[in-house]
């Protein structure tokens, strides 16, 4: 790649810190890390891609078995499991495509998906 092409490319990446719940915008690629729980954080960005879109999530366990993805428009690509992070603990990355626009009961509030967070915490106790 020439310096011309690696400047452009710079010059394309935007970084921004603001809430996910908040922001009205479409992206190619998203990564986040899952500070609330599975599949939540995915339910808040799924209205921020397009089909043809990749989702990099950092979570601590890969969950196994879920099957609702195809409602947000994801599906599964690959697990990674970084051996460089084991002294933390388990530490997943999940890759994740989206092949279709999610449900129509997506997005939600976030004030409905806390009131769901709680009563799975409290399911799990």
């Amino acid at each position: 790649m020439n310096s011309s092409a690696q400047q452009k490319g710079a010059a394309d990446l935007k970084f921004r810190y603001e809430r996910l719940e908040e922001m009205k915008a479409s992206y190619d690629i998203i990564t986040i890390r899952a500070l609330i729980p599975f599949p939540f954080c995915i339910e808040i960005v799924a209205g921020l891609q397009r089909p043809g879109g990749h989702l990099f999530l950092a979570t601590t366990e890969a969950p196994t078995g879920f099957k609702g993805l195809q409602a947000y428009g994801y599906v599964s690509r690959e697990t990674y499991v970084p051996s460089q992070l084991a002294f933390l603990g388990t530490r997943s990355i999940l890759h994740l495509e989206k092949i279709a626009k999610q449900d129509s009961r997506y997005p939600r509030s976030w004030k409905i998906i806390q009131q769901d967070m709680q009563k799975w915490k409290e399911s799990t106790r």
